[in-house]
């Protein structure tokens, strides 16, 4: 870092996000929290609470979905006191806009979450789609000689029921 950003630590979203292990979101925040520079976040707690807010369907880490929302993200992150959102997003979806038995009720938002309106907070956003596992078959042979014993053989230690007898 220091032959690259000359001994100071990046002041930009596409100088953090050059770093090891910090992302887009990581990078707003830790402009916006530590450094009083204006740039959007979307932490899972900021994606519920828009993708509840907006209705946005979808899982909101699809490159799809999160194409929809960082526009939002960046046209309602104000131009003055952005730390103090980002903070408060952080802790809506923290506190009050939680995946299961959010508390709509409390939300400052409320009379304008289209999730609300609609009846859907339940299911917004959108849970990961679940992997579809393989499915796989085979043939056994059962070998039984006149006495009724069973010759076993074992398979090898790789792949499909590895070791078994």
């Amino acid at each position: 870092m220091q032959d690259e950003h000359r001994g100071q630590f990046p002041n930009t979203v596409e100088g953090l996000v050059a770093l090891p292990g910090i992302g887009r979101s990581t990078a707003g925040a830790i402009l916006a929290l530590g450094m009083g520079i204006r740039a959007p976040i979307l932490d899972g707690n900021v994606k519920r609470v828009l993708c509840r807010y907006h209705a946005i369907e979808g899982w909101p880490d699809q490159p799809a979905v999160q194409k929809l929302l960082w526009p939002i993200a960046e046209a309602t992150t104000p131009k003055l006191d952005y730390a103090a959102y980002t903070q408060a997003m952080m802790d809506l979806g923290a506190t009050l806009c939680t995946r299961s038995k959010p508390a709509c009720q409390r939300c400052p938002l409320q009379g304008d979450c289209k999730a609300l309106t609609s009846n859907r907070v339940a299911e917004l956003p959108h849970r990961k789609p679940k992997k579809t596992l393989p499915r796989r078959s085979t043939y056994m042979l059962m070998c039984c000689n006149t006495k009724g014993e069973v010759l076993l053989e074992q398979r090898p230690a790789a792949g499909i029921w590895g070791g078994l007898w």
